[in-house]
C-alpha cells in the first residue's frame, strides 16, 4: 500500500483536479466502457470538459489504454489503487 501512496502523491501534485477525478472515476466505474459512451456519459452536456483531450493526457502517462474496439482499459493494479483511494476519499 505504501507504493499506491507514492503513486497517489505524485498524481495530486502534478495533475489538475479534472484529470485527478476522471483517473478516479474510470477506476471506479467506467473500466471497460468504450470511450465514446464514457464520453457521454462523463461529458453529461457540459461542453467546457473535453473528455477525449484528458483521455489521451491519461493514456499519454501510461495510466490507462484503449482496445482497437474502443474499450478503456486499466491496469489491474492501478485500478484498484483507484478504487482503494475512491474509498478513502468518501
Amino acid at each position: 500500500m505504501k507504493c499506491f501512496g507514492k503513486i497517489w502523491e505524485f498524481l495530486m501534485t502534478t495533475w489538475i483536479k479534472k484529470h485527478q477525478d476522471m483517473f478516479l472515476d474510470i477506476a471506479y466505474f467506467f473500466t471497460n466502457f468504450k470511450k465514446r459512451t464514457f464520453c457521454r456519459v462523463y461529458c453529461n452536456g457540459d461542453d467546457s470538459l473535453s473528455p477525449m483531450l484528458m483521455l489521451q493526457n491519461l493514456k499519454n502517462k501510461s495510466l490507462i489504454k484503449w482496445a482497437k474496439d474502443g474499450g478503456l482499459y486499466m491496469h489491474e493494479q492501478l485500478r484498484n489503487m483507484g478504487r482503494n483511494i475512491t474509498q478513502k476519499l468518501q
